[in-house]
């Protein structure tokens, strides 16, 4: 099994190993086969709202990729003709504008799944 961790997270789990007089991995696996109490466990969705959660995901995914698209295929022009399309701002602003929206779809899921 491959476990990828963050740095914080590899810091955390080694230094509680260590105190333990284990290894991380032994540290780990202890955890893992260990009861989860319920309150611990991720609360359940209905159908319902794991598809809103998707619709918008995908929806804020085809804003992001339409944006970089255009964004890509702009420098590619201007590398070669070293002319700036103007709406190239239009396309970078209606990136950033979905930064919020983005931010507030986490929220929510964080919400739901707080690990």
């Amino acid at each position: 099994m491959l476990v990828k961790l963050n740095d914080d997270e590899y810091e955390k789990i080694s230094g509680r190993a260590a105190a333990a007089g284990l290894t991380s991995a032994s540290f780990l696996a202890l955890l893992g086969i260990q009861d989860v109490p319920d309150s611990a466990a991720p609360a359940k969705l209905t159908d319902v709202q794991l598809r809103a959660l998707a619709a918008e995901l995908y929806a804020i995914k085809r804003i992001l990729r339409g944006a970089g698209t255009n964004l890509n295929q702009m420098a590619a022009t201007a590398n070669t003709t070293g002319e700036i399309d103007p709406t190239a701002l239009l396309h970078a602003a209606r990136a950033i504008k979905t930064q919020p929206r983005l931010d507030a779809l986490l929220d929510e899921i964080r919400q739901v799944f707080p690990w």
